[in-house]
């Protein structure tokens, strides 16, 4: 029934729909949904901003750990009919565009929909089914990946929320939960050289799906320990507040983004590639979540003239 529906999607294929589902997928990219976090976090809450930077280097873990145990072939490799409008190298359950979609789109719209803003919530989960639906399309995914990735993305949200909640409680629930997300972290990263070893015997999908899970667990780790280090610096030292005007939010934002990515694409040639990943996203997560916001002391003035 899936593939029935993946190639009645292919039926229904112009040119017109072709460049649009291809436009809606690149939303669940890294380029679309970090650029949302960081302008969340320093524009219009720190809280929420955290939420979702925690919530989907979390969820991560749980995706590529998943993906690798189903070991479910791309659908167009189960039915060689399909044409795809291009091809993804590993496993395809669960949905990691889908996975980014729920984390972070479909999480905004659970707080907005918390918040009673149905309007909103209305429209950032149907960028969410939007996301979703843009991988059937294109023939990458089954119904079923998508679904699964999408849940598991909204899950991380909703678990990371009473985590941190309970984690604002006490110092004592805040360390605890800073601890879980490391062991977390360093337990992915067990998994993924020993479980993910690869060998000669294997076919091409294994492989590249065992790499992309080596390569996402050193990512994870310099995230998750460049959030715990960079959120605990800027609660005790910077303390900047989101409560400014629309002309210093963009100050914040425009050289903020161009700084990031600059610093995301830092080449460190000089260091193992695979050392290389940690640091990058490592300093990249510790510049967004405290370095930067400290940098706006210098031109941001204090109280109430930054209204």
């Amino acid at each position: 029934m899936d593939l029935l529906y993946l190639h009645w999607l292919e039926s229904l294929r112009t040119p017109f729909l072709t460049d649009f589902f291809l436009s809606v997928t690149a939303l669940g990219t890294g380029t679309f949904y970090q650029a949302a976090m960081l302008i969340i976090y320093w524009c219009i809450s720190k809280r929420v901003g955290t939420l979702l930077l925690a919530a989907h280097g979390l969820g991560a873990v749980i995706m590529y750990v998943w993906k690798i145990l189903a070991a479910i072939p791309r659908p167009y490799l189960l039915d060689t009919t399909l044409t795809p409008l291009h091809l993804e190298k590993t496993f395809s359950f669960p949905s990691g565009h889908s996975f980014n979609a729920g984390s972070v789109w479909g999480g905004i719209g659970w707080l907005q929909a918390r918040a009673g803003k149905i309007l909103s919530a209305v429209f950032f989960f149907t960028v969410t089914l939007m996301i979703m639906l843009s991988r059937n399309y294109i023939g990458v995914h089954t119904p079923q990946d998508v679904i699964a990735g999408m849940l598991l993305g909204l899950g991380a949200v909703i678990a990371c929320h009473r985590l941190l909640a309970w984690g604002e409680s006490s110092e004592r629930s805040r360390l605890i939960i800073y601890l879980l997300f490391v062991l977390a972290a360093v337990g992915f990263m067990i998994f993924a050289f020993v479980y993910c070893a690869t060998d000669e015997s294997m076919d091409k999908v294994t492989v590249k799906s065992y790499l992309a899970t080596q390569k996402g667990a050193i990512t994870i780790l310099g995230h998750i320990l460049g959030l715990v280090i960079g959120v605990e610096l800027e609660r005790r030292f910077i303390k900047f507040s989101t409560e400014v005007s629309l002309k210093y939010k963009l100050i914040r934002v425009i050289p903020g983004i161009f700084l990031s990515v600059l610093l995301y694409k830092l080449p460190l040639t000089f260091i193992d590639s695979q050392a290389a990943l940690f640091v990058r996203m490592f300093l990249f997560t510790v510049f967004v979540t405290a370095i930067y916001p400290a940098l706006w002391i210098l031109w941001e003035p204090k109280g109430s003239d930054r209204e």
